[in-house]
């Protein structure tokens, strides 16, 4: 039999792990045939495996020459000192408040549980219920976790066995999509795609051919991305106009990369939470054989459901979409398509499109589906026209207001007087409309002239804006 090497010195530093240490030397004591021996060959075995600090650790527990020679008693004598009395409250406060993190396996998170029980000293026979309630409340998916609710005789062996079962399958379909995103990016930059049977394509022009007849570009002029014409750098005829489309200067309207609220809303839907903790905004909907729970959120335009969801309903063939959605914060969200689906709850049916996003942990019951599931009364009154309210309050429609008393600008201590002795220039262009503004700003009460001196003066920086008004600084 090969000679077996003893564990390596004990860390003094770290007595968490006396433990751990104890159960690595019993099963060199095992294996060794240490345990044959004399008690005191087998504490000095135990001494020299620990370190130097062991020997001077055994003086101080004062036994008898007898007793030092027992290898039980020196045993216990290190638990004693490496495990003291445990705080019970404060082991099962660490117990019920573990959860599964992003990035633990379920196999770590379940051996945890079992590590951490272990100090709890909880009454009777529950290490299996305990750990098991533990599993299902801190799993981190929580569509695991409903399904594990449903169980009304779920045990631990089998919590454990749908925990280990959900992680590898998401792993295997995770490293499919990986293999298909692969092979997908191999055939665009390799060979070309098989034609589909039926489908007319043009036949594809000689490179060759097609390069004679190109027009050669001038030499120093390219595609303009302000005016979108051929020019020489530095001659664009968009330098100093005013876009179309924007108001902005210097571009036309044609190369335009503002969208307007129309455009925005044509290609953009919107999601929304409410987090209120009320379990009446959550439905239980049957799509295809699931029973998935939504949040019915009624500020959401579309229904939306997570990637896991998705991979339990047998993952449906998803259409390409071009919607952009967002999330609160104006998040934009990761859609990996859609799919046409029947929602139905008890006698009620709706056929929505379902959008199927990565990233998120909970379904979400748009409006559309809300409204024609009838889960939600809207009851929205007449909104009262603009007009009859400035009727009804003209004070509060005019063009400025005022407020009662004076208002006194308090200044620090030491504070030195500012003044300008030249006025600033005001380009030729702006003269008469900065002097419109300041003859209705005047008229209004906003200003007034000072024809002598002043300790403070400033000058003002004009900026026209889209509404022919100015900013003064």
């Amino acid at each position: 039999m090969a000679k077996l090497s003893p564990p390596e010195n004990y860390d003094f530093m770290n007595p968490s792990k006396w433990n751990e240490w104890k159960q690595r030397f019993s099963f060199y004591r095992t294996a060794s045939k240490l345990h044959k021996d004399d008690g005191e060959i087998q504490v000095a075995t135990l001494i020299y495996t620990m370190g130097q600090n062991a020997d001077n650790l055994l003086k101080s527990f004062n036994l008898s020459a007898d007793d030092s020679k027992k290898f039980e008693q020196v045993l216990d004598e290190f638990d004693k000192h490496f495990n003291p009395k445990k705080n019970v409250i404060h082991e099962r406060a660490k117990f019920h408040s573990r959860r599964q993190n992003q990035g633990d396996t379920a196999e770590s998170f379940i051996r945890s549980l079992y590590e951490l029980f272990e100090n709890c000293a909880f009454p009777g026979d529950t290490k299996n219920e305990q750990i098991r309630d533990k599993i299902v409340i801190g799993i981190l998916d929580t569509n695991l976790s409903e399904k594990m609710q449903l169980e009304s005789e779920l045990t631990l062996e089998k919590a454990v066995q749908m925990a280990r079962q959900s992680e590898i399958v998401k792993g295997q379909v995770k490293a499919q999509h990986d293999k298909e995103r692969g092979s997908a990016d191999e055939v665009s930059h390799g060979a070309r795609p098989k034609q589909p049977l039926g489908e007319y394509r043009a036949p594809k022009q000689n490179p060759a051919k097609k390069k004679q007849h190109r027009t050669p570009m001038p030499k120093g002029q390219k595609q303009c991305t302000r005016c979108n014409r051929m020019h020489i750098q530095g001659k664009c005829p968009a330098k100093g106009k005013n876009c179309r489309k924007c108001g902005k200067m210097d571009h036309f309207s044609v190369c335009c990369r503002t969208k307007t609220l129309n455009e925005l809303a044509e290609e953009s839907d919107y999601l929304g939470t409410i987090e209120t903790g009320d379990g009446q905004w959550r439905a239980k909907l049957k799509v295809r054989h699931l029973l998935v729970c939504f949040k019915i959120d009624t500020g959401a335009d579309v229904t939306v459901i997570p990637e896991t969801v998705y991979l339990s309903l047998g993952s449906p063939k998803l259409k390409k979409t071009n919607k952009n959605l967002f999330g609160p914060g104006n998040k934009k969200l990761n859609v990996l398509g859609s799919f046409t689906e029947t929602l139905s709850s008890q006698n009620k049916y709706s056929v929505e499109e379902i959008y199927v996003v990565r990233g998120i942990d909970r379904s979400l019951l748009g409006r559309p589906a809300i409204i024609g599931l009838n889960l939600v009364k809207l009851n929205i009154d007449e909104v009262t026209s603009v007009d009859s309210i400035k009727r009804t309050h003209p004070r509060l429609f005019r063009e400025l207001g005022q407020l009662d008393g004076e208002y006194r600008i308090s200044l620090n201590e030491g504070v030195k007087p500012f003044a300008l002795a030249v006025p600033r220039r005001v380009p030729i262009p702006l003269l008469p409309k900065v002097k419109a503004e300041l003859e209705r700003m005047e008229k209004s009460g906003v200003i007034f002239k000072v024809d002598q001196s002043t300790d403070w003066c400033a000058g003002i920086v004009c900026v026209q804006k889209a509404i022919l008004r100015f900013v003064y600084a």
